[in-house]
């Protein structure tokens, strides 16, 4: 710690008095060895010439018999004013109030000293009265060590008014380096902080001084000034990872994988990166945690990369920057492949066969996940009074594990209420499949009583059916087909086989 360069003490001369003596035992070691305890000094800060000011010394006995004590008069006795020595007693933690006046002539600064005797050896308290003064505690000097090209190193200084005045300081400095706040007031015995800052734009050695200026505001001209040394090295940061490319592979979508990208740090300074996207425009699958953060010298760090796509069928490819604000960037590519869920039903048709009216007939069959991952599923294509029914609508498959692949049962109930043949394709949906999966329910109903039994219906009636559509023949009569089949010189529109 250093004070204030200069001190303007011109207002009066100083004046001392008092008798050469031995260096006075300090208080630790005064109560120590006489088994007394009182302050080392006495001071008077804020006075004129003319007034009386009275303080009041508080000798305490710290022994654990009575003591008697003595004292001698000031070298001044007419600045310093004491009531002529009698000798006093002290009991066993009993205090003593020895009342002193300082009763200054002139404007000038006074320093004496009061003699006290014991038994055990004797020692001195000294009396200052000092002009009102500037001054204060400052530290010499201030070092960043290393610090990271293009980036902030922050530390902080502080200012205490260790002097009589009131004051207001001001601090001067010079580029990389700043001060702030620059300006301040303090009172006596106050103390502020400021925060320096080093910012180098170059690798290289910088060394400025910075100046705190105090003046009194009430004295302009009373004014004292303190040098702060600041020094500090630019260097560049310098990191590295070995996997330029993170290939997440195939990933079921909606779900997540993960991979962790090691940094390394071979410079001396820290290293502060940011991760941003080459392409912002298109949609991020891939998410960096974190994506700032600082790198110690000389040490790694892992950054945790996942992979989460939302569109099965999906190719995603992105590229990415890793940098510091003044040292090298590295360029990241990540890709993965977004798969959907591997979902197969047990059958492609479900014929009821002939079935009385009103009657309820139910069959069953399997729903088959051959991925790791539970799918969910909906039935569509089905509404009320077409006479089939799923059980379960909809649902989720269980995943298959190491050893028997995932399945669900699902019920369908055929209920019709007509004479008459029932066809529905229904659809079933895979949340994240691309492949689409129906299955054909189709019956007969008849009424014994009425005699209403409809004609023969299997899925081969249905497939010709398709068949006709997709060859644009859905509307045409037998004859148009038959005539349509010659020309082309097909022997047939198509055939399937039934599935009970």
């Amino acid at each position: 710690m250093s004070k204030a360069d200069t001190r303007d003490r011109s207002q009066g001369a100083s004046v001392s008095f008092g008798r050469t003596q031995p260096k006075s035992p300090k208080r630790e070691e005064r109560n120590r060895r006489l088994g007394i305890d009182c302050a080392d000094k006495l001071v008077w800060k804020h006075w004129t010439p003319g007034g009386e000011y009275v303080k009041a010394l508080e000798i305490r006995n710290t022994l654990h018999q009575s003591q008697v004590i003595k004292y001698a008069l000031p070298e001044n006795k007419s600045t310093y004013f004491l009531e002529f020595p009698q000798p006093v007693t002290l009991a066993p933690g009993m205090c003593y109030p020895l009342e002193i006046k300082f009763r200054p002539s002139v404007s000038q600064d006074y320093t004496d000293r009061v003699e006290i005797f014991t038994k055990r050896g004797s020692f001195s308290v000294a009396l200052e009265s000092l002009l009102p003064y500037l001054d204060c505690r400052i530290d010499s000097a201030l070092d960043f060590g290393f610090c990271p090209v293009k980036e902030v190193a922050e530390r902080t200084i502080t200012v205490t008014n260790t002097g009589t005045k009131q004051f207001q300081f001001k601090w001067t400095s010079e580029v990389p380096f700043n001060i702030e706040p620059h300006v301040g007031k303090l009172e006596p015995g106050q103390s502020a902080t400021s925060k320096v800052t080093f910012e180098p734009r170059e690798a290289s050695f910088f060394v400025a001084t910075a100046i705190c200026q105090m003046r009194d505001p009430a004295a302009p001209n009373d004014c004292i000034s303190s040098k702060l040394k600041l020094s500090g090295i630019g260097k560049y940061p310098f990191i590295r990872t070995k996997a330029s490319d993170l290939d997440f592979g195939t990933v079921i979508t909606g779900k997540e994988a993960h991979q962790t990208l090691v940094l390394e740090n071979k410079s001396l300074v820290t290293a502060r990166f940011s991760v941003q996207k080459t392409d912002a425009d298109l949609e991020n699958c891939f998410t960096f945690h974190p994506t700032k953060a600082e790198i110690n010298p000389e040490t790694s760090f892992q950054i945790r990369v996942t992979y989460k796509p939302t569109t099965s069928g999906t190719f995603s490819c992105d590229s990415y920057k890793i940098g510091t604000a003044g040292g090298n960037v590295i360029s990241l590519r990540c890709q993965g492949q977004a798969v959907g869920p591997e979902v197969t039903l047990g059958v492609r048709s479900l014929n009821f066969g002939d079935t009385p009216e009103n009657e309820v007939v139910v069959k069953h069959f399997n729903i088959t996940n051959h991925s790791w991952v539970p799918a969910q599923f909906q039935w569509v294509g089905l509404h009320p009074g077409c006479g089939f029914e799923f059980v379960t609508p909809c649902g989720e498959v269980p995943g298959r594990d190491k050893v028997h692949k995932g399945s669900l049962t699902c019920t369908v109930r055929f209920n019709p209420q007509e004479a008459m043949n029932y066809y529905r394709r229904c659809y079933c949906l895979i949340n994240n499949q691309n492949t689409l999966l129906y299955v054909d329910l189709l019956g007969s109903a008849f009424n014994e009583k009425e005699k209403k039994r409809p004609a023969p219906f299997t899925q081969r009636h249905v497939d010709i059916h398709r068949a006709r559509l997709e060859a644009g023949l859905g509307k045409s009569t037998p004859e148009e087909i038959e005539i349509a089949l010659a020309s082309a010189g097909e022997g047939g529109a198509g055939g399937g086989d039934d599935e009970d």
